[in-house]
């Protein structure tokens, strides 16, 4: 017992799952004990206030938090008995408060050292105007930084000028700015810091400074992994007044990514050759293509895009349409074929507009079932929310059977389907998802004939599944009606079965044993158990 408390190693993964409170307490036990505790309390500080008031109590001016007293040695000790243990920092001033720039010049004119948190390696500065972080850098930002994620900021020469000066090891950097439209000095500065950050991995960059030149930089970045648009900028509207990115880069580009998110036009991506784009071992890509014709040339561009990734295991999808008649829906038929051809795929995402139908069958999905066999997630559905309930495919609960005969490891799956219609074909006894499949979502706001429906998916169905409605359906009163009733029927059903086949497994077991002790006594069987039913 004695050598598990001296083990500092051990305690620190013990203490990982305590909470806040039991982890406050322990620190004040004995000294094996309270430093591990210690460091788990203050290793992921979610509000930097809670230090800075151990420097001088904190006072409102003018809605921004300033000190009350003056700083001294004495509180620049205690601080930093804390403040060495941080290492994830998070600032969000709509939560934590807004600070003033009195605050920080006084930390800034008695700091003892120039980082206030030398063992931080990741800060998220979550603020409408970042301009006080260009200001304070110094004391933030030190070689160590490997993590930088920021919302809003007003000086971008300041402040990544300095990030590549003060953390030249960050290997990740999160930009996020969604009310900012295109600036030169951002997309100067952003530029910048690419070239003078050599180890940076993921960069995931707002819209408007998603263009050509920040790609042609970003394609020389030797470590570079994976780059993504910011969460908080992918609306349509945006997307489709940013400039889509020439696919010019040379030869030998982007030789370590692996994960792509791109806006494509869908004229570039099927003119341009497959030779002058990026690594075939890309493993996902996350794009919007705009559609400036008819969405029949689809068809096109997705086997541009299989055919310059063969690699892919990750891919999503988000359709945009700009300048198509939205009003009258155009058929494109065969449009998954081309993604047969990526055999390694795992996560599979189509969102479309209203406005295309893609016209499949259910022996569509069956070809395409039986080509990815490690197929984890699948989902087609809308791009937004359909209000008139339509149906762009006329797919059965049929459609489900291929996932699960020939996708073992399938957790998610999301389809459009028409529960009005006749199945196109009957289950097999083997037509049955795995027992890691999860999440079954419909795309049908209203199930006519919830008794047949639940049956039908009570036969390939495992005790853990779970069937929701599509969220982008704008329900009705009768529809809210009919799936309620029918999750009560297929909560019934599963059940019914459950008890079936342990039942069926249990007179199996004991038909096995009787079976064996007749033989080793060398009594002759019935003949209606010579043979094993079928």
């Amino acid at each position: 017992m004695n050598a598990f408390f001296n083990n500092h190693y051990l305690l620190s993964l013990t203490f990982e799952h305590n909470s806040q409170i039991d982890l406050a307490r322990l620190g004040r036990v004995s000294k094996s004990v309270s430093e591990p505790a210690l460091d788990a309390l203050y290793r992921k500080l979610q509000n930097p206030l809670v230090l800075f008031s151990l420097l001088s109590p904190l006072d409102l001016e003018r809605n921004t938090l300033i000190f009350k007293l003056q700083i001294n040695a004495t509180d620049w000790d205690r601080f930093q008995f804390y403040s060495r243990r941080v290492r994830v920092l998070t600032y969000t001033a709509n939560k934590n408060g807004l600070i003033s720039p009195k605050l920080w010049n006084d930390i800034a004119l008695t700091s003892p050292s120039k980082a206030i948190f030398p063992g931080m390696h990741s800060l998220h500065w979550f603020s409408g105007a970042a301009v006080h972080l260009a200001q304070y850098s110094l004391l933030l930002m030190h070689e160590g930084l490997t993590c930088l994620e920021i919302e809003g900021w007003d000086e971008p020469a300041r402040l990544f000028r300095g990030v590549s000066k003060m953390a030249p090891q960050l290997r990740k950097l999160q930009l996020h700015s969604s009310n900012r439209t295109r600036d030169a000095a951002d997309e100067r500065e952003i530029i910048f810091l690419i070239e003078n950050v050599r180890t940076l991995q993921e960069i995931t960059v707002p819209l408007p400074l998603v263009n050509t030149k920040t790609m042609d930089v970003l394609s020389t970045a030797p470590s570079l992994k994976r780059i993504s648009w910011s969460e908080r900028s992918r609306a349509d509207e945006q997307a489709r007044n940013i400039p889509s990115c020439s696919p010019n880069f040379v030869e030998g580009s982007f030789q370590s990514l692996k994960h792509l998110d791109q806006i494509f036009d869908l004229r570039t991506l099927c003119g341009t050759p497959a030779s002058l784009w990026y690594p075939q071992n890309l493993s996902a890509l996350q794009c919007l293509i705009r559609v400036h014709e008819s969405p029949g040339s689809l068809i096109k561009g997705f086997k541009t895009i299989c055919r310059t990734f063969p690699s892919l295991r990750r891919l999503v999808i988000r359709l945009s349409l700009d300048d198509v008649d939205a009003l009258h829906p155009v058929p494109t038929n065969g449009a998954l074929r081309p993604f047969m051809a990526l055999k390694r795929m795992q996560e599979f995402t189509l969102l479309i507009p209203v406005a295309v139908n893609l016209t499949m069958v259910d022996d569509d999905l069956d070809q395409l079932a039986k080509s990815w066999p490690s197929l984890k997630t699948f989902e087609i559905s809308y791009a937004e929310p359909d209000l008139s309930h339509a149906i762009f495919t006329p797919l059965t609960l049929a459609a489900l059977f291929p996932f699960a005969e020939h996708c073992p490891r399938l957790r998610k799956l999301h389809l459009h389907v028409r529960t009005d219609l006749p199945v196109s074909r009957q289950s097999t006894p083997t037509t049955r998802f795995s027992k890691t499949f999860s999440t079954l979502t419909l795309g049908c706001p209203v199930i006519p004939n919830p008794l047949i429906t639940a049956m039908i998916l009570s036969r390939i169905s495992g005790p853990n599944l779970k069937v929701v409605r599509c969220k982008h359906h704008i329900i009705s009163p009768q529809g809210r009606e009919s799936w309620a009733e029918f999750a009560k029927l297929l909560e019934s059903f599963v059940t019914a079965r459950g008890e079936e086949r342990t039942r069926a497994s249990s007179l199996a077991g004991e038909l096995a044993g009787l079976k064996g002790a007749n033989l080793n006594n060398g009594f002759p069987l019935p003949n209606s158990v010579q043979q094993d039913p079928a």
